[in-house]
């Protein structure tokens, strides 16, 4: 109880100069990416649009009972992701998740590009948007889905991380809002499968950035996680 009183009387006397120093600005900014590279994989427009989705493939599957097929898998792959990451650690799993969406998506995209330019050999893949989706969701709720928001509490100095929390939240938060609000905007734009391949390109960009930028942060205290960034 007293170290926390003491992290929280830390947290109300930051400056602005406190957030500027390099130990702070980098973990807040790898949190920060990790939460946009979880909503520019299109999440929000996946899920909030899945039956829609289903409904535009015009697979012959019935595109209410694909939605809750998806919706389990979600359920299932959430469990199942917080078995793995004690022993895999969370970098591993971030570069599997990001290159598995990376996959997925593409191939949604491919499906809707042909259904759109050749119908006759789309109606012979009705299983091609049903597998995708599975295999997003999977990927996703394997580690993009949850995994930004452990790190986030491994990564941020306590005694910023109430305020850089905060931020970083609200900017997730209010990015799902803006891409979910305005996917169909997007559609008219892009086409189907532009957008998904828009989403496709910025998994695998993602998949680039784990693979490189982000910290395994398993097992290790938090002045060696502090070490790294102050490098």
């Amino acid at each position: 109880m007293i170290e926390a009183a003491r992290t929280e009387n830390e947290s109300r006397s930051v400056s602005l100069k406190d957030l500027m120093v390099g130990q702070v600005l980098k973990p807040t900014g790898v949190s920060m990416m990790l939460m946009l590279l979880q909503q520019v994989g299109g999440i929000n427009a996946v899920i909030f649009y899945a039956v829609d989705i289903f409904k535009d493939a015009n697979t012959g599957l019935d595109e209410n009972v694909s939605a809750i097929v998806i919706a389990a898998v979600q359920v299932v792959f959430v469990l199942v992701s917080t078995l793995l990451v004690e022993r895999l650690g969370r970098k591993i799993l971030l570069v599997v998740s990001e290159l598995g969406m990376a996959v997925s998506l593409l191939a949604l995209g491919i499906y809707f590009y042909i259904k759109e330019h050749e119908p006759e050999k789309a109606a012979t893949l009705g299983w091609l948007p049903l597998t995708s989706l599975v295999l997003y969701i999977i990927t996703y709720n394997l580690a993009m889905g949850p995994l930004p928001w452990t790190m986030m509490g491994e990564l941020l100095p306590p005694h910023v991380k109430s305020i850089t929390s905060s931020i970083a939240t609200a900017f997730c938060w209010g990015l799902g809002f803006l891409i979910a609000k305005f996917f169909k905007d997007m559609l008219a734009v892009l086409t189907s499968y532009g957008c998904y391949w828009l989403f496709s390109a910025c998994s695998f960009a993602g998949f680039i950035y784990c693979l490189l930028v982000v910290p395994e942060t398993k097992g290790k205290s938090l002045e060696e996680i502090q070490r790294h960034f102050s490098k």
